[in-house]
């Protein structure tokens, strides 16, 4: 009886070997069981805006309106496009929306309207990859305007923010009336030129507008000071030859009031304001900053990597006493105000003139 046990589990742990070594023998068969489990399909771009443009939530969309373009655009860089649709509701509402593709099926993720007192329409100018090893793209669309006696021009760029995890408006770059606009997609680039021949130049570069030189647009201040001040100057893409109107159509966030201050029309914001006087080549003039942050006058000494030296004097327009410091840079002049003239008096304002 014991010589058949033995015998049996001999046999035993000799069929279990004999399995083992099979499946050591052929890796592959047992890998392909598990891949087989889980199909991923992989589509193209183009192939899921074929199949996005069959179903319902599209079809119902654009029934009886005009269709401006639609695009599929992988801000995302996941391989998985969302879909923009632009549209030409009636003559006086356009409208962009974004669909995702989401548990197997297209949502409405966001939609923002353009509105006209006369009429408006939207116009495609095609899509801009990143150049940082990633998949992902933004999009740039026109937006024309019929206004009184005018044509109002604006180039929008839609861009996917990691901050916070959406997709938004990057910038709206305003032309002006006299100016023109051409764009370059194999180089990411548009140039906008003025009446008088002046040209600026706007590059998309992974997530950023960018000059040709590689200098991000839109920093008007010292960026080490924007941040230690808590101004949000430095977000519109805000450029030292834009004319005012330009300049203020580039701000989203809230207009606080819009008035006179030393002669020339200005738009009041939190920690900044902007006013309409120019110089010789049509930029502002000046920026000014109103500091949400406490910052004294030592800080800035460390800021600039210059001494600042505060000077009192009687301010007889004003009464009482004022105390200023003017500190020079590559890039301009900034005018200070304090509240003392020691190195513990905090900055209450500043006044920026761009060379």
């Amino acid at each position: 009886m014991l010589k058949k046990i033995f015998s049996l589990l001999a046999l035993s742990f000799l069929l279990v070997g004999c399995a083992n070594e099979n499946a050591k023998d052929n890796p592959e068969e047992e890998v392909g069981k598990e891949e087989s489990a889980e199909v991923i399909e992989k589509k193209t771009a183009q192939e899921y805006l074929v199949d996005f443009e069959k179903t319902d939530i599209y079809q119902e969309r654009v029934k009886g309106i005009d269709i401006s373009f639609l695009e599929s655009v992988d801000f995302e860089g996941d391989k998985v496009p969302e879909m923009i649709l632009g549209t030409n509701d009636d003559t006086k509402n356009s409208n962009v929306t974004i669909y995702k593709f989401e548990n197997d099926q297209w949502i409405k993720d966001i939609s923002k309207n353009y509105e006209s007192n006369i009429h408006i329409y939207l116009k495609s100018i095609g899509k801009l990859p990143y150049e940082d090893g990633t998949l992902k793209e933004a999009l740039a669309f026109e937006i024309i305007e019929a206004q009184a006696s005018t044509i109002r021009q604006s180039l929008s760029i839609l861009n996917y923010n990691e901050a916070t995890q959406f997709i938004e408006e990057l910038v709206e770059i305003e032309l002006q009336s006299t100016e023109t606009y051409s764009a370059n997609l194999e180089e990411n680039s548009f140039i906008v030129t003025a009446e008088n021949g002046f040209t600026q130049n706007y590059i998309f570069k992974n997530g950023e507008i960018v000059d040709n030189s590689g200098k991000q647009l839109g920093i008007i201040i010292n960026e080490e000071l924007s941040k230690l001040v808590g101004t949000t100057i430095n977000d519109y893409y805000i450029n030292v030859t834009d004319f005012y109107y330009t300049a203020q159509s580039k701000i989203t966030e809230n207009l606080i009031t819009e008035e006179y201050y030393e002669g020339a029309m200005c738009s009041f914001y939190e920690t900044f304001f902007i006013c309409e006087s120019h110089k010789e080549s049509g930029g502002m003039h000046a920026y000014y900053i109103t500091p949400k942050n406490k910052v004294t006058v030592d800080e800035l000494t460390s800021v600039f990597n210059q001494t600042v030296e505060v000077v009192g004097w009687e301010n007889e327009m004003e009464g009482g006493y004022s105390y200023t410091a003017e500190v020079m840079t590559d890039s301009g002049l900034y005018s200070l105000e304090f509240d003392g003239d020691s190195p513990d008096s905090v900055l209450e304002f500043i006044a920026y003139v761009p060379n």
